[in-house]
Formats: C-alpha cells, structure tokens, sequence
C-alpha cells in the first residue's frame, strides 16, 4: 500500500467507525487546485467495499447563476466567497434531507455553471446508513459547519493549487496575475474569517500527491492552556515613560495633596527601582508589594499610598483586544484555562479588565504574582496553577518571555509555545508562534 493509499484508507476507517445508524455527511475541502475532487473520489472507492451505498456529489453542482455569482464585479474576492453557490439549495436539496431526522430523499445536483442554467437531477431515495461525500470549496463556512459528521481540509500553498489548476486548463499558475485575483484573495478571506483549520476533523498537506500527511493541530495534543498575560493576550501594558502623565491620573482618581513633580517622582522612582530589583535572583521569592516598594524607593506619604497604588495599577495595566477576547472564548470551549502574571499592583483592576473583556469566568484559574511574594521565573507561582488541574492533565505553557515563562514552565516539565513576533526559534521552546492568535490553526509539521 502507498502512503497515499495508507492516508485514504485510515480517512475511510475514521469514517466506517462513526454510528452507522444514521447517514454519514463527509465535507473534503481546500482551495481550488487542491485536489479535493480526486481525494473523495479515492475515498469513495475505499469505502465501496463496507458495503454502504456511498453518494458522491460535489458543490459545484450548486453554484449560483452567473449573474448572481459575478453581480459584484468578476474580480471581486467578496463576490467568489459570498455568491459562488446556492447554499439554500445545497441544504435544502441534498444536507438537510440526509441529516437527522431527514428524509432520505435528495437531489445531487442543482444548476449547471457550464451552460448557466437550472438541472433537475432526479430524485433519489438514500439507504438509512449511507455516506455522502461532497467536496468544493468553502465548506466549513458558518452556514455549512455543522452539516459534516466528518470532514477534511487539503492544504495545499496557493501557487501549487494555481499551478495545478493551469495544468488542466484554468487560468494562470501566477498567484499574483490579475485573473487570479478574485480567488487567491477571496481564499484568504475565506481562511480568516472561516478558520477551516479549527473547524475540519482532519488536516492534510497534499502538496505532495503521492505521499500526502495528516497535520496534527498543536491545540489537540493538549487539555489545558496555561498563558502568559502581558504581550501575549494584553498589550500596551507598563506605561511608565517619562513622557506619562501621572499627575492627570492622580487628579482623574480625586487627589488633591500632591502635585505634579511629587506624584512623578513617587511612581517613576517605584517603578525604576522595583524593576532594577526584579532581575535579581535573590529577589524572586522575596518580591515587595507594591505598597512596600513605595514606601522604600519613593518615600511616599503614607496617607496618599492607597492612591498611588491606584495611580501606578492604572499605567501597569494594558488592554485586551477584541479579537484576543474573542479567542479566549472560544479556547475555553475546548479547554481549561489558566493565567500566570507577574503585576506589582493588586490584582482588582485586571479582574475589571477581564469582565469587561468578557473573559473573566473562561480562566479557570489566575495566578498573579501581586498575590504574594514570588514572581516569574520562580516556580511557585507554576506549582500554584498547577494545583488547579488533575495531575494528568496534558498541559501547555503560552508566553512571550523565554526567561519569564518558557524556561521555568518548560524546567517543570511543560510543553511550551513562545510567542515571538520575529519568528526565530529557541532550544527550549516547544513550539514558536508569531501570536496568540495563530495558535487555533496551529499545525505540527
């Protein structure tokens, strides 16, 4: 058997191992030249031999009329995403019918994008234990997802899709030609608002056609995620330059005592102080409070220091962008989450950032470094996360600082991905992302 045949067959497997009491709906997606229609045939006919009638289709005997498919301009990616086919006919006539509690009759084919004009393909009657097999494009859009019992994305990099597709006859293998325009950016679109790498069963590189390989997605070797905070889900944190306007801070939370120079000289001499203390080793299980490093390195009045911790919490603390919001919520839907931070003010005005983030009950432990005396890299604020979780949870460590997070995490015997914008590796990085936000779609090579 070849390694194509060794791929196929274990698909074919996944898919005979599912409940065969109802139809089975099987999605082959990827982008156009990525090989999805000689995939599902191969996979058909690895399936004839169970014994269950196997109906073949494909989406595009569900296009749209050409009026329709090109009415926003016949270059525009908008246009290839949102108006190539009929999904209302595709469900109504074919995924509806053979999902549960369908009918069983349905229609393979509704409209004929060569000629441009309607089919009546014949009615038919499938078996109760059937498996459908449809492939095309864009079958993991929010419309479509949840009709795939089982479903494949084939990865393929656009100029080997486009060069493929030029061998048969259709357009040019330039990914950068202006013909190719419409496709290669409706493509994109398409992979970043669908995600279809976090939404298939199954991750294929077939860029290679004879020896094509599953991709395991990083997020499914794991149960929990343990993150960073700081430049890895909150950014535009420490705001502590010379150029700050602490004292406009000071008034905005009601204080009068202080003026200008006495309130900069309090926060900027804390904090250059306390971070000149935080690289010590010494210092990583005896870290002051911030109430303490006030006092010792500011000489702040005692009476004002409730205030000032308020004053320097408000520069320390960042902001949580939508997007990474967004994917926390959707992270805490498929695994536990937990947060180690190091902050040096109390930990309320993070917790009123995380509510109105919306991701204040997803973590389903925080551990801030304020809390007590340790700070990152000690393992005791780790050990502390890890009490949170059963002992044989399969953990990863998400962070941006080697020193701070990956080493430390990755010395208690964690799996570890650093977050590194710049993309260069490190020996004792599991794994590097360029941001949090690659991680869903994440895949091992």
């Amino acid at each position: 058997m070849t390694p194509r045949q060794r791929i196929i067959h274990a698909v074919a497997d996944n898919i005979l191992a599912l409940p065969s009491d109802s139809i089975v709906r099987v999605g082959i997606d990827g982008d156009s030249g990525a090989g999805k229609s000689t995939f599902a045939n191969e996979l058909e006919t690895a399936l004839l031999p169970s014994g269950r009638l196997v109906i073949r289709t494909s989406v595009d005997s569900f296009h749209n009329p050409r009026e329709i498919r090109y009415r926003l301009g016949r270059t525009s990616p908008d246009g290839f995403l949102q108006d190539s086919y009929n999904y209302d006919l595709l469900t109504t006539l074919l995924l509806e019918p053979l999902g549960p509690g369908g009918s069983r009759r349905f229609r393979r084919a509704a409209f004929d994008h060569r000629t441009d004009s309607p089919v009546t393909a014949p009615e038919e009657h499938a078996e109760p234990n059937s498996i459908l097999i449809v492939d095309g494009i864009f079958l993991h859009r929010p419309e479509l997802s949840d009709y795939w019992d089982y479903s494949v994305f084939l990865d393929v990099a656009p100029h080997i899709g486009l060069m493929r597709c030029a061998m048969r006859g259709d357009g040019s293998p330039d990914p950068h030609a202006e013909s190719n325009y419409r496709y290669v950016e409706g493509q994109k679109k398409y992979l970043s608002a669908c995600r279809p790498k976090t939404v298939a069963t199954l991750i294929i590189n077939n860029e290679d056609l004879e020896n094509p390989r599953i991709m395991p997605r990083l997020l499914d070797r794991f149960s929990v995620l343990l993150l960073d905070m700081n430049g890895t889900f909150m950014f535009g944190e420490d705001r502590f330059g010379a150029d700050e306007d602490f004292y406009a801070t000071y008034c905005a939370f009601g204080g009068t005592a202080l003026g200008p120079d006495q309130v900069r000289a309090a926060i900027r001499g804390c904090y250059e102080s306390m971070l000149g203390i935080c690289r010590s080793p010494e210092n990583f299980d005896s870290f002051p409070s911030l109430a303490e490093g006030l006092r010792r390195y500011a000489g702040a009045p005692e009476a004002e220091l409730p205030l000032l911790e308020r004053v320097f919490a408000a520069h320390e603390r960042g902001f949580i962008p939508p997007e990474y919001a967004a994917l926390l919520r959707r992270l805490s839907k498929t695994h536990q989450l937990g947060l180690v931070s190091n902050i040096w003010a109390r930990k309320e005005p993070w917790l009123a950032e995380f509510d109105r983030a919306g991701i204040l009950d997803v973590l389903a432990c925080k551990v801030f470094s304020s809390d007590g005396r340790s700070i990152k890299p000690s393992e005791v604020l780790f050990c502390r996360a890890l009490e949170s979780f059963p002992r044989d949870s399969r953990i990863l460590f998400v962070g941006d600082s080697l020193r701070r997070d990956i080493e430390p995490a990755k010395a208690l015997g964690l799996a570890t991905a650093w977050i590194n914008p710049g993309g260069s590796d490190s020996p004792c990085a599991d794994h590097v992302l360029p941001s949090l936000l690659a991680i869903e779609d994440w895949v091992e090579p």
